[in-house]
């Protein structure tokens, strides 16, 4: 970790399974629609790990700006490769749950290409995007 390199940390996670007596924040559910490509992926913020569920869908293929250069594109591959995404018609769904430090690192592997995600999740059941949430979060702290 004091050099930045985290490619021994295991980022597969567990099935959780809501816990009547959890607390509220531990089981807040964000979805990220994207109709163009026809992707519906959820996460849950636990832990301050963005926690993409299994079942959540992916682009095939990376996308973006910068090829196969770019952090972001090498992980989506990796992921393929490792089986975390798996091939599914014309997308990829995620094997098992999986842990991002950023929600725009999550948003990116789903859409295949750079996203911003504190616009791109959504708070489930709430239009309020993953950045507005927190900004309330933040406000009822002060």
């Amino acid at each position: 970790p004091a050099l930045g390199v985290y490619m021994f940390d295991k980022k597969t996670r567990p099935v959780i399974v809501p816990n009547a007596t959890a607390p509220k924040a531990s089981t807040l559910r964000f979805t990220l629609t994207n109709r163009k490509q026809s992707l519906s992926a959820s996460a849950i913020l636990q832990d301050g790990e963005f926690i993409v569920e299994a079942g959540s869908q992916a682009r095939l293929q990376w996308e973006g700006q910068g090829g196969r250069e770019t952090g972001y594109a090498t992980l989506h591959e990796e992921l393929r490769k490792s089986g975390v995404l798996k091939a599914n018609g014309d997308h990829c769904i995620f094997t098992q749950n999986y842990a991002f430090k950023s929600t725009s690192a999550a948003a990116a592997i789903v859409n295949g290409r750079s996203s911003n995600g504190t616009t791109a999740w959504r708070l489930n059941g709430n239009a309020m995007t993953y950045k507005e949430w927190e900004a309330e979060q933040l406000a009822l702290t002060r």
